[in-house]
């Protein structure tokens, strides 16, 4: 049963890799307008999604040999400090 977890967990977090940047597609022409950002702007924005995603992907491959996946998977779910 544990690997079926793991899978299902793995196929949702690919997932939801997949809308996140849908989404990004998909609301460019609104952000481009309601920020007043040029189009290079929004290039440099969608470029630092990627690096910060694709670091964040290699630091946790490395701490997944190390800690247990029940413990990352755990921490992610946590949601962030409210700043209000």
């Amino acid at each position: 049963m544990a690997r079926w977890i793991r899978w299902g967990a793995t196929q949702l977090f690919f997932a939801l890799s997949v809308l996140c940047s849908v989404t990004f597609a998909i609301t460019s022409p609104s952000l481009l307008g309601s920020l007043g950002l040029g189009d290079a702007q929004l290039g440099a924005l969608g470029g630092a999604y990627v690096t910060a995603f694709s670091i964040a992907l290699l630091l946790l491959g490395g701490l997944m040999s190390t800690i247990p996946t029940r413990l990352l998977l755990g921490g992610s779910a946590c949601p962030p400090p409210s700043s209000g």
